[in-house]
């Protein structure tokens, strides 16, 4: 006798979205961030312009101004520190879902969707 087993929706969902989800390696992170300028859209709905030097050094225009530092963190993703807005580093998780560059918070919400990137 064979059993049908079947799973949950959520269950199939969440095997869904994690196929399409695809985690940037440390070096990839390096080469789309070291000396680049990065405009995303985060969850407030504004886009905002971050410039992130080769030194660490990382400067945020447009919408909000405010210099800090950067950094790739080692299996994580990007590292940030604000001057201002937040002084208190904050690290968050970089993967292409569905073909677009996301922050994601340690949370598992997504801080923020790249916009566009030179």
């Amino acid at each position: 006798m064979i059993k049908l087993v079947l799973a949950p929706a959520s269950v199939l969902l969440t095997v869904s979205a994690w196929a399409q989800e695809r985690v940037l390696t440390d070096a990839e992170v390096t080469k789309a961030f070291s000396g680049k300028t990065l405009i995303w859209k985060l969850a407030d709905g504004k886009n905002y312009e971050i410039r992130h030097d080769t030194d660490g050094k990382a400067t945020a225009s447009g919408t909000y101004n405010d210099v800090g530092t950067w950094r790739v963190q080692p299996g994580v993703g990007s590292c940030t520190a604000w001057n201002k807005q937040r002084p208190a580093e904050v690290c968050v998780k970089l993967a292409m879902r569905e073909g677009v560059l996301t922050a994601i918070n340690s949370d598992g919400s997504v801080r923020g969707t790249l916009v566009s990137s030179n």
